[in-house]
């Protein structure tokens, strides 16, 4: 986990970075870093590790499997229609 802070002039930045460092064993650690509280605030990104390239697409196969079941288990935990309203207000 990383915590990010700057600040400039009058804009005050600030970012919670969590990195599951490519072990599947970390990944109920994605309930801390994205939950119902924060999702509509939340942005994911897979990043790949280019040092092995032939392992890219199982990589992300596997890691996008991760986040779109933890995205299903979210949906449960949301009110009726929230995740709809977060869905629309994604693709604007």
């Amino acid at each position: 986990y990383l915590f990010i802070w700057f600040s400039c002039s009058d804009l005050l930045s600030r970012a919670h970075i969590w990195t599951l460092e490519g072990d599947v064993g970390h990944a109920p650690l994605v309930d801390f870093a994205l939950n119902e509280k924060n999702i509509s605030n939340s942005v994911v990104l897979v990043v790949l590790d280019f040092s092995q390239p032939w392992l890219l697409v199982e990589s992300l196969e596997k890691w996008l499997k991760v986040l779109e079941n933890h995205i299903e288990v979210l949906k449960t935990k949301l009110a009726a229609g929230e995740f709809d309203t977060l869905t629309k207000a994604s693709t604007l």
